[in-house]
């Protein structure tokens, strides 16, 4: 037989397939539910695009400008992921990333709207951390992620190398698969 366990009464370390845990419905009403019925709702909510939005992304190398110009602080590599929604996630990550010049070990990623504005905050990569999930909060019909050649107001002369780079509509990590116009142009389509 299966008991309901009381979460809040103290520290519950394991629950077996046949547990109970309390939930609240739709309707405001809390019942005991089968903790396996429990995890499928909370996998439902779990949202992944298939897709991968970076072009060529099975090696990404980007130089940011070194003209003197101040503008060259602020160079970044930017994928375009189209029409997105505010409050939609995007994973960002890459198997690993060379420096090639300069010596950044942070990278900035942020989203962009149409007309350059940032629409999410600003996020971070390192060499050993290379994954982060950008929030959009705000509607735009052509939206891009900005992976920045280092810390933004930090760029000037970098010069990395993205392998495995993945850009995905996802609130969870997802692995790397090239994007579907890779596939074609591999394919001859």
């Amino acid at each position: 037989m299966s008991t309901t366990k009381k979460i809040n009464q103290g520290a519950v370390t394991s629950l077996a397939d046949t547990d109970l845990v309390m939930a609240c419905d739709t309707s405001g009403t809390y019942r005991p539910i089968p903790i396996t019925k429990l995890m499928d709702l909370i996998r439902s909510g779990i949202r992944t695009g298939a897709r991968n939005y970076a072009r060529g992304s099975a090696s990404i190398t980007y130089t940011a400008p070194n003209t003197g110009s101040n503008a060259d602080n602020y160079s970044y590599y930017n994928i375009s992921v189209g029409k997105v929604k505010s409050g939609d996630i995007f994973y960002v990550g890459a198997d690993d990333i060379s420096i090639l010049a300069g010596s950044p070990s942070q990278f900035t990623v942020i989203m962009l709207n149409s007309h350059n504005n940032t629409i999410s905050d600003y996020m971070k990569m390192t060499l050993q951390d290379r994954h982060c999930f950008v929030k959009a909060y705000a509607d735009d019909d052509n939206a891009s992620i900005a992976i920045y050649a280092g810390v933004a107001g930090s760029t000037r002369g970098n010069k990395i190398t993205f392998s495995k780079l993945m850009v995905a509509k996802s609130n969870i990590k997802v692995d790397w698969q090239l994007a579907p116009e890779d596939v074609a142009s591999l394919s001859g389509g």
